[in-house]
């Protein structure tokens, strides 16, 4: 694992000035280490009713601006459909089975908030945000 994958959650965070997050994603930056997101991730930040808000918007735009966006390709979305196929009973949604499949494909640790429903995945590395 040479890289890293961030939920929407962590974004989410992030924009709303949770320190841990933003420190996080500071200190990871600076580290030199590829930090990538699913374009899920880019679709659940912009279905958020708050992007009705201009000035909202545009935060979400240059913040994205930081990082590589994996695109779904059809072995993230086989890898995907597995996952559902295995884990829907415990909870897995079909973002969250996406963004998994992309962090499983790019061979990537993935930090998010809602360890719930990722750590079950067998072969996923999956990280919470270190408190500081």
């Amino acid at each position: 694992m040479n890289n890293i994958l961030i939920d929407t959650s962590v974004l989410i965070d992030h924009l709303r000035k949770y320190a841990p997050a933003a420190n996080f994603l500071e200190n990871i930056f600076k580290s030199g280490i590829p930090v990538k997101l699913s374009t899920v991730t880019v679709m659940e930040l912009f279905a958020g009713k708050s992007m009705q808000n201009p000035k909202r918007e545009e935060a979400v735009v240059q913040l994205l601006e930081l990082f590589e966006s994996v695109p779904v390709t059809q072995k993230i979305a086989k890898r995907a459909g597995i996952l559902l196929r295995f884990y829907r009973s415990n909870g897995l949604t079909p973002a969250d089975a996406l963004i998994a499949g992309t962090a499983l494909e790019q061979e990537a640790a993935l930090v998010t908030r809602n360890i719930r429903h990722f750590r079950q995945i067998e072969g996923l590395l999956v990280f919470d945000l270190p408190e500081d």
